[in-house]
This record gives C-alpha cells, sequence and structure tokens, in this order.
C-alpha cells in the first residue's frame, strides 16, 4: 500500500503537476509582463491620485464578491471535488444563485450607495452604482473559476489572464495614442475584462458538460458548508483590503494609488508562485488523506523556495524598479513593497495549508477562525499605525496580520483530524 501511495504522488508530482506548473509558469510570466507594462502606462498617465480612484472603484467590487458570495463558491468546488457531483447540476444551481443574488445587491446598493460613499470617497456615485449593477457578473466570475478548477483545468484561467491583459494592453494604446486616458475610461475597460472572463469560463464549462440543471436542495447544501466559509472569505477581503480604505481616509487617494502599485507588486509575486497552488488544488482536494498529506508536503517545498528567491530578488531591485518604470511620484510604493514581501512567502505557505483543511478535511470553520483573529490584529494595527506612519504602517500591519493567521492555520492542520465525506454536513 505505501509503495501504491508513493507510486501515485510520484506520477503527480513528476508528470501531470510538473508539466502543467511548467506551461502555466510561462503564461504567467508573460500575463505580467503585459500586465505591467498596461499598469505603467496608466499609472504615468493618471497619476497617483485618479489611479487611486481606479483601485477604490476595483476593491469595491472585490468587496460585492465577498460579501455577496456567501462561501458558495468554495462550497461549490467542494461537492464538485470531494462529493463527485455532475458538472450540469454545480453549473445550473450556481447560475440560478448567480442571479438572485446578483439581483438582491444591486438593489442594496441602490437604496444605501449613500452610505457607502464615505468608505470610497474620490469615487463618484455614478460608478458606486455601476458597480453595484455588475454584481451577477461578479459573483458567476468567481464561481466559473472554482467549477474550472474542480475539472482540473488550472491552465484555463492563466491562458483567461493572459487574453483579457493583451486586451486590456490594447485599449490603454488606444487611449494612450487618442490622448484620452481617464479612470472613467479604465473603470470601463476593467468592466469589458470581467465580461470576456465571463465569456469564455462559460464557453469551456459548457462544453465539459450537458444541459446546466438546478438543484436547490444542493444549493441549501453547499450554503449550509459555505457559511463558514463565508465569514471567513468577507474576512480574509477585509484583513487584505481594509488598509486601503484607512490610507484613502487619512492619506487620501494619492496614497492609495501608491499603496495600490506595492500591492500589485506583491501579487505578481504571489500569482508566480501560486502556479503550485493551481496545480495541486484538485488532486489535494480529490484524494484520500494521506495521499492529499505527502502532495501538501512536497508541494509546501517548492512554494518556499519559488516565493522566497523571487521575494529576496524583487525586494533587492524594488527602487529600480519602481524609478524607472513608475516615475519619483510612486516612491512612497517603494517601502511598502520592501515591508509586504515576508507576509507574502509566509502567507503563500499557509494557503496551502488552509486549502488542505478546507477542501480535503471539509473543516473550513477553523480557517475562517484564524482570518477573524487577523483581521481583528489588521484593524487594530492600521487604526494605530496608519495616520502617522501611511503606507508604512499599512504594510507592516497587513504583514503581521498574515503571518498571525499562518501560525495558527498550521497549528490548526496539526491538531484537527477529518471525517468521512458522508459526515461532513448533515
Amino acid at each position: 500500500m505505501e509503495q501504491c501511495v508513493n507510486k501515485r504522488i510520484k506520477k503527480i508530482l513528476s508528470s501531470e503537476m510538473i508539466q502543467n506548473a511548467s506551461k502555466m509558469l510561462v503564461l504567467q510570466i508573460v500575463t505580467t509582463i503585459i500586465g505591467f507594462i498596461s499598469s505603467i502606462i496608466i499609472a504615468r498617465t493618471l497619476g497617483p491620485e485618479d489611479k487611486g480612484k481606479v483601485d477604490l472603484f476595483l476593491l469595491l467590487t472585490n468587496y460585492i464578491v465577498e460579501f455577496g458570495i456567501i462561501g458558495v463558491g468554495t462550497g461549490f468546488l467542494y461537492y464538485q471535488t470531494n462529493q463527485k457531483i455532475k458538472i450540469e447540476l454545480i453549473h445550473g444551481t450556481s447560475l440560478f444563485f448567480c442571479g438572485i443574488m446578483g439581483l438582491i445587491i444591486f438593489f442594496a446598493g441602490v437604496l444605501f450607495h449613500r452610505s457607502i460613499e464615505p468608505l470610497f470617497e474620490g469615487l463618484s456615485t455614478k460608478w458606486i452604482i455601476l458597480a453595484f449593477c455588475l454584481a451577477p457578473l461578479l459573483l458567476y466570475r468567481q464561481i466559473s473559476g472554482n467549477i474550472i478548477q474542480g475539472i482540473n483545468k488550472p491552465k484555463f484561467n492563466y491562458q483567461s489572464s493572459l487574453l483579457i491583459n493583451l486586451f486590456m494592453l490594447v485599449m490603454v494604446v488606444i487611449l494612450a495614442f487618442m490622448g484620452s486616458i481617464t479612470y472613467g475610461h479604465m473603470i470601463i475597460v476593467n468592466v469589458f475584462g470581467i465580461i470576456i472572463y465571463i465569456a469564455c469560463s462559460s464557453n469551456l464549462i459548457i462544453r465539459q458538460s450537458s444541459k446546466p440543471k438546478v438543484d436547490l436542495a444542493l444549493l441549501i447544501k453547499v450554503m449550509k458548508y459555505g457559511i463558514a466559509i463565508y465569514i471567513g472569505a468577507f474576512a480574509n477581503s477585509l484583513l487584505f483590503k481594509m488598509d486601503q480604505n484607512f490610507l484613502n481616509y487619512y492619506w487620501g487617494n494619492k496614497y492609495v494609488g501608491c499603496y495600490s502599485v506595492a500591492v500589485n507588486f506583491a501579487e505578481m509575486l504571489w500569482s508566480l508562485d501560486g502556479i503550485i497552488n493551481a496545480v495541486t488544488l484538485y488532486h489535494i482536494a480529490s484524494n484520500e488523506e494521506k495521499t492529499a498529506k505527502r502532495i501538501l508536503k512536497k508541494a509546501i517545498l517548492i512554494q518556499i523556495g519559488i516565493s522566497g528567491f523571487l521575494g529576496v530578488l524583487l525586494g533587492m531591485f524594488a527602487p529600480y524598479l519602481i524609478h524607472v518604470l513608475y516615475g519619483k511620484e510612486y516612491s512612497e510604493a517603494i517601502i511598502g513593497i520592501q515591508i509586504l514581501i515576508p507576509g507574502i512567502v509566509v502567507w503563500s505557505m499557509g494557503r496551502l495549508f488552509s486549502q488542505y483543511i478546507t477542501l480535503n478535511i471539509g473543516k473550513p470553520f477553523w480557517c475562517t477562525l484564524a482570518t477573524i483573529f487577523g483581521i481583528v490584529i489588521n484593524y487594530v494595527l492600521n487604526d494605530l499605525w496608519i495616520p502617522d506612519y501611511g503606507i508604512r504602517g499599512a504594510a507592516s500591519a497587513s504583514v503581521i496580520s498574515y503571518i498571525c493567521v499562518v501560525i495558527i492555520v498550521i497549528v490548526i492542520f496539526f491538531t484537527i483530524k477529518g471525517e468521512k465525506n458522508e459526515q461532513v454536513i448533515k
């Protein structure tokens, strides 16, 4: 039995995973370069203040997804991979959910947008309303990405990201040539990027399954599973994003624009080593505990090596990259990048542990508790440090909270025991 498990792991790690990772690494590098070029043109043309308004719009769409999805994205993924529910049932039920929940969020946004505006000061009402109009599409974008992971097609998300970044670069170049790059135009370009992804993802899912079917009983089960994830996912979003709201409140759009450059660099580092996370997700979620743990161990070693090496390089060259590519008006981003790097390296490892606890063992609530603890730390530190230290305070608060969350998740991993699949949700 031991030899069979070892052979299976070796096969997964030496052939399929490595081949997929290699292909996705190439795609991600090309996508990152294209995204870099677009972001440089946008940042230099708009300046930190108007760029900050675009970032606030994207921040609001992120909140809408995390608030509205109520954990069903991961819930559908769990039932698809671990419980082997048919894709047509998963897809049809998710479409039904996106339609209903999207409409609820839209009407709520229209009715209460004035209460939200102070959190996004500088972003006009029409763009806030637009973000809420997009709610059904935003929810479907998130869930369809999970469905694609569940059919073990992780390379698709990298291919679609490349397509969207190419589209955005073409649009940015055209607008720059016409001399009409404004923050409003860039918001519209981002909206079309969302539509392109949805068109591609829905086409792939439909080709992999028969006619979508709605199963309300499945939706209830998914929502029961997802409620713990919902709390954790929304807290997770706040953990990563609340510092931008604090910065906007105390320092204004300009500092949000600078800090978002630092965050974008950190996310690029995260996305490159996140390839390992993508290609192992299906195997960790769907294999028996012993096999999944061994895959997890090997994946963590690879991930730490990638993120650590890239993090050191990024920290060394950050001053040159910012000054040469973005200009001196974005100098504040340098220290933000350098402070964020250790947190991203640690968080990259924590994602794999969390993935195992959530999808293999079926115990998402424990990861939620860890995230809630982290968000409390992050909130307190943001409130203490951002008013006086700005971007330095925001980055430091984030790093400390990330490390605390990962430590708790690791302790949970070595403490908790799984249940049989059919006993996870009753």
